[in-house]
């Protein structure tokens, strides 16, 4: 079967009202030799007439589970659906991207994802990741999310999203071992399970540039886009009244029992993992509480974390 340099992902719900205009996006993408692969998470507004009908102007739109072609609707949640779409890939997909229903890409952002993924080594997973802009339902900018240009380590990554999955391109071998890892950590995002995974195997390149403009609705108000204040309460309240911190916990289980199954895995990494993971001890609690590198990207996030240790967390 002929390669296909570029496959983007994009999964559906509800989404009739802002598709058409990413939809519009994305084939308006200076690097044109790509196939947007989409599947409906069982929308029940006007979303699968609206791919169908892009799915007839451009031979490129492939809607892989169309209700009037027979597929039954079904909903499996976003991380799901995404996966589902990475296996559909296939083993001919050079590169793939992961797409949001309600995002604006700029022209450029395939591109620039494809030669900075060539760039890398085949054999091993890559992963690059562009920054964006926050906009409203208009469009209308509404932030600038701090623009990373290096690699972070891992550890920011077990109490961190670097990458969101809009965000993110990959190769061959990153496909490979996210779908090989994906069994293993159910509950791992798709997009945090890739950013792990090349940290850990491979490549990982950020790009400071901005791509896509990222639509926040309404009163939606995301944590990096509400100011110092903002961020601290909302690390607070769901750290520690809430139930990150578990989940967060959950996460470095996973991972942890997947990389056992690895015949080298990273010994620093794992004993992370083993540390984050941990129940209450302590000795435990006073290795999290002044464990020696940074955690979060921001002073208030770092200090809303050791709190959240210091009560037992």
């Amino acid at each position: 079967m002929a390669a296909i340099p570029a496959t983007i992902l994009l999964s559906t719900y509800n989404g009739g009202k802002y598709l058409p205009c990413q939809l519009d996006s994305i084939l308006a993408q200076e690097f044109r030799d790509f196939r947007l692969l989409v599947r409906d998470d069982g929308s029940g507004d006007g979303t699968p007439e609206i791919l169908r009908e892009y799915a007839m102007r451009d031979s490129r739109v492939v809607f892989v589970n169309d209700p009037a072609a027979g597929e039954p609707p079904r909903n499996l949640g976003y991380r799901a659906s995404f996966l589902s779409l990475l296996e559909t890939a296939g083993e001919e997909t050079a590169f793939f991207a992961f797409c949001d229903q309600d995002d604006f890409w700029m022209p450029e952002k395939v591109r620039l994802g494809v030669e900075a993924l060539r760039a890398t080594d085949p054999s091993r997973p890559a992963l690059y990741t562009s920054s964006y802009y926050f906009c409203d339902g208009d469009l209308n900018m509404t932030g600038e999310p701090f623009a990373d240009a290096k690699a972070p380590a891992f550890e920011r990554t077990l109490f961190y999203n670097a990458a969101f999955g809009f965000t993110i391109m990959g190769n061959a071998a990153l496909r490979r071992v996210v779908l090989n890892a994906a069994p293993c950590c159910p509950s791992i995002p798709h997009d945090k399970l890739c950013a792990q995974l090349a940290l850990l195997f491979g490549k990982y390149v950020a790009d400071s540039r901005r791509t896509a403009f990222y639509r926040r609705h309404g009163k939606a108000v995301t944590e990096s886009s509400g100011g110092l204040r903002n961020l601290v309460s909302t690390w607070l309240r769901n750290d520690i009244f809430g139930s990150n911190m578990e989940q967060y916990r959950k996460h470095a289980e996973e991972m942890l029992a997947f990389l056992e199954t690895a015949g080298e895995p990273p010994a620093e990494a794992v004993r992370m993992l083993r540390l984050f993971s941990s129940r209450r001890s302590p000795a435990t609690y006073l290795r999290k509480l002044f464990f020696g590198r940074r955690m979060r990207p921001t002073l208030g996030g770092e200090l809303a974390l050791r709190l959240s240790f210091a009560l037992g967390n």
